[in-house]
């Protein structure tokens, strides 16, 4: 690591990057906040050399507990917050930092957006495609009242 201040062994830090939308709390040995995939090539060659679990901490929290872990959690959230629109927004390419809000606001301009997410009301980041991949954005549904109400069948 070429800046250990991003290295946190501190049981408070510790303990704080452990918490998600879980009911598990893993408090891990580490957590690193990673500013490369180089870095972060070199935290799992590392990890695995050691037999120590590693577990990237992405796509905003976890309702089942996978977010976390005993071993190194890697935050790939803080320098990764990049977005590429492409197809006229009919796709979005995420790094894992960046948040729901935060993609539909690039996506805003093309009328289209990513679905709502249970976990934290734009506030969560989307899950991760399958790497290499981009997620696929959606039409934006039509502004309140731009269509009448539906009537009701006389009896």
């Amino acid at each position: 690591m070429s800046e250990p201040a991003r290295v946190r062994t501190e049981l408070p830090r510790r303990v704080a990057a452990a918490h998600d939308a879980s009911p598990y709390l893993f408090t891990p040995r580490a957590v690193v906040s990673a500013t490369s995939l180089a870095e972060v090539g070199a935290l799992m060659a590392g990890a695995r050399a050691a037999g120590v679990p590693l577990t990237l901490r992405s796509g905003g929290t976890s309702l089942a507990g996978q977010a976390g872990g005993e071993g190194v959690l890697v935050d790939v959230r803080t320098h990764w917050r990049g977005a590429e629109v492409l197809d006229d927004g009919r796709r979005i390419r995420l790094q894992p930092g960046l948040t729901v809000r935060q993609a539909n606001a690039r996506l805003a301009r093309h009328q289209r957006r990513l679905g709502p997410d249970p976990r934290g009301g734009g506030r969560a980041r989307p899950p991760p495609a399958r790497s290499g991949r981009a997620r696929t954005a959606h039409p934006a549904p039509p502004p309140a009242g731009a269509y009448p109400p539906p009537t009701t069948p006389a009896a």
